[in-house]
């Protein structure tokens, strides 16, 4: 196991631990993810009108690319299930609101998803034979 000292928080973490970037030898970034993560978030903040203009032109630029981003990322959130493609599937079609959502509501909905998918594999198998 390869360990780095994170440049913020000075503890030694896993290497596994630290954000890619492939400029540096190591291919990892000086600072962990979690540093990495909260120094962005404040960054967000402090900077919100700055990074949505910036992201919106992106956006505005690259259509093709974000879509394609969008669907990848839905897919994603769809085969883990994800806690917001489960809200998601909660919410649509039916008469619940994001408030009204709990964690158990969430945990039932993932499992309910997970048996219909189990179900479907079994069918299809039987379908073949």
């Amino acid at each position: 196991m390869t360990t780095k000292l994170c440049s913020k928080c000075k503890n030694e973490k896993d290497i596994n631990l630290f954000v890619l970037d492939s400029r540096r030898s190591t291919g990892h970034g000086a600072k962990c993810r979690e540093c990495a993560n909260l120094d962005n978030s404040k960054y967000q903040k402090e900077h919100r009108e700055q990074a949505n203009n910036c992201q919106a032109r992106w956006i505005k630029n690259n259509p093709e690319k974000f879509k394609e981003m969008a669907k990848k990322r839905d897919r994603k959130e769809r085969l883990l299930l994800k806690r917001v493609y489960v809200i998601k599937e909660l919410i649509s079609g039916s008469v619940l609101k994001f408030s009204d959502v709990t964690t158990d509501l969430i945990e039932l909905k993932r499992a309910q998803i997970q048996l219909t998918r189990e179900i479907k594999k079994c069918q299809s198998k039987l379908t073949q034979n």
